[in-house]
């Protein structure tokens, strides 16, 4: 499978680097609220210090302004990655379809053949389009909770953890 996948992946590997680079620029936004928060209340308004809260504040819509441009840019660049393998694919397939030998096609249906390749091939287009980014975005976010809940509140993390 290896053999068969990397050179369809190899000219994408930058913007699948750059796609991930976004991914967890996106989680650490997402993840960077709740330590603003913490911020502001205990430096902010416990210190009665306005200068913490305009930063905070400054802050929070900053990564309300940056946020959605990054998950634009994970959309789209996800899917020109995914599209683009996707095409190589199906070229691949039918290219490795036509080299078989005649005696091949005698034993097995064409038809057959092409909509099973077929089916195989939107069942993967599927999972690229929807399901990988989705795993990949969650599974970030995820460990980056995690992460933060072990910095920031080890018991809460613990009663989590038995509560799932």
């Amino acid at each position: 499978m290896r053999e068969h996948v990397w050179p369809l992946l190899r000219p994408r590997l930058p913007m699948l680097a750059a796609v991930g680079v976004a991914v967890l620029l996106a989680t650490a936004a997402t993840i960077a609220a709740p330590l603003l928060i913490r911020y502001a209340i205990d430096d902010g308004l416990e210190d009665r210090d306005e200068n913490v809260l305009e930063q905070v504040a400054l802050a929070f819509i900053a990564l309300a302004m940056v946020r959605p441009l990054l998950q634009r840019f994970i959309v789209l660049y996800t899917a020109r990655v995914g599209e683009g393998f996707l095409a190589d694919l199906r070229t691949a397939t039918y290219d490795r379809l036509q080299q078989l030998s005649l005696p091949y096609f005698e034993g097995e249906r064409a038809g057959v053949l092409v909509s099973r390749l077929t089916a195989d091939v939107q069942s993967l287009t599927t999972f690229v389009r929807l399901a990988l980014p989705e795993i990949v975005t969650n599974l970030i976010l995820l460990v980056a909770t995690l992460v933060v809940l072990v910095v920031l509140a080890p018991k809460l993390l613990l009663f989590a953890i038995i509560s799932l």
